[in-house]
C-alpha cells in the first residue's frame, strides 16, 4: 500500500531529495576548513597521609568531572591565552579513565595546535601551584606542632635546671621521662618537616599530572565533508519526501471516500406495485 503511494508520489519524493542534497553539497563545500588538535594528559591525586607523605592515588569519575570544568574554567583560560591560546577548548575523558583528552578546533590548523598545548600546560602548571600550596600547608602545619612541643620541653627543662642540687634528682625522676617523650615526638616531626621541605623545593613540576601527548597541527581538516553532508541531507529529503507523499496520497483517498458518502450513485426507481400506468 505505501509503496503504491510512494510510486505514484516518486517524482515530489525525488525532487524534494535534489532540493535538500544539492544545496546541502555546495554549502557544505564553501564551509572554511576547520582543523582539530588534541593533546592528551594523564591525572592522579596527591594526597598526604597521616605523615605527611604524598601518595598518588587515581580520582573518581566525579573528581575527573571537577577536573574537565577547571581545564575550561578562567583561571586555566587566563594563564593559557598568556602563552598563546587564541580560542577555545573542549576537555574530554572517556567513564573510569585517568586520560584527558584537550582539543582545539579552529580555521588555523598551527594555531589549533598551540591553543590545545596552552591549556594543557597551563593545567599542569596550576595543578603544579595546588601542590607546592598543600605542601606549604604542611609544611606550616608541622612547623606549629613543633613549635607547641617545644614550648611544652622549654618549662621541663627550666624546672630541672631551677631545681637544687637536693632537689634535682627527684625532679628529674619525675620530669626527665615526660620530657625525653615530647622530645622523640618533636625529633620524629622535625625528621618529617625536612622530608618535606626536601620535597616542596625539588618539585619543579606536578607529579600527579603528566603531559602524555603533545598536540601537532593536523594534516586533514575534520569538516567541512561535502559528500557526507550531502548524503545526510539526502537522507533527510527523501524521509521527508516518502511522509509527504504518504500524507498527500492519504490525504487524496479521504477525500474521495467522503465524496461518495456525500453523493452516492444515481439510482433509476422501480414503479409502484399495484398503479398502472
Amino acid at each position: 500500500m505505501y509503496a503504491r503511494m510512494i510510486r505514484r508520489r516518486k517524482l515530489l519524493v525525488l525532487l524534494i531529495a535534489l532540493a535538500m542534497t544539492i544545496p546541502a553539497y555546495f554549502v557544505s563545500e564553501r564551509q572554511a576548513p576547520m582543523f582539530r588538535a588534541t593533546a592528551k594528559i594523564a591525572l592522579t591525586q596527591e594526597r598526604l597521609d597521616s605523615n605527611f607523605n604524598a601518595q598518588s592515588v587515581d580520582l573518581s569519575d566525579r573528581q575527573m568531572t571537577v577536573q574537565l570544568a577547571v581545564i575550561t574554567g578562567n583561571a586555566v583560560e587566563t594563564n593559557a591565552r598568556k602563552i598563546g591560546a587564541r580560542g577555545i577548548v573542549t576537555a574530554t575523558s572517556p567513564v573510569s579513565s585517568n586520560v584527558v583528552f584537550i582539543t582545539s578546533q579552529r580555521s588555523d590548523r598551527n594555531q589549533a595546535a598551540v591553543d590545545a598545548n596552552a591549556y594543557a600546560r597551563s593545567y599542569i602548571d596550576y595543578r603544579q601551584t595546588q601542590l607546592q600550596d598543600s605542601l606549604d600547608q604542611a609544611v606550616k602545619q608541622l612547623q606549629q606542632r613543633i613549635s607547641l612541643l617545644q614550648k611544652q620541653i622549654t618549662p621541663l627543662a627550666s624546672l630541672v635546671r631551677a631545681a637544687s642540687d637536693a632537689q634535682r634528682a627527684t625532679v628529674q625522676a619525675s620530669v626527665l621521662p615526660e620530657q625525653a617523650a615530647l622530645e622523640q615526638v618533636q625529633a620524629s616531626l622535625q625528621a618529617q618537616l625536612g622530608q618535606l621541605l626536601v620535597q616542596r623545593d625539588l618539585t619543579t613540576s606536578s607529579p600527579d599530572t603528566t603531559l602524555v601527548q603533545t598536540a601537532t597541527a593536523p594534516t586533514a581538516a575534520v569538516s567541512p565533508k561535502p559528500i557526507r553532508d550531502a548524503t545526510l541531507a539526502l537522507i533527510l529529503g527523501l524521509a521527508f519526501g516518502i511522509s509527504l507523499a504518504v500524507l498527500l496520497e492519504t490525504a487524496h483517498h479521504r477525500r474521495i471516500r467522503v465524496a461518495s458518502v456525500a453523493d452516492p450513485p444515481y439510482l433509476p426507481s422501480e414503479p409502484a406495485q399495484g398503479f398502472s400506468a
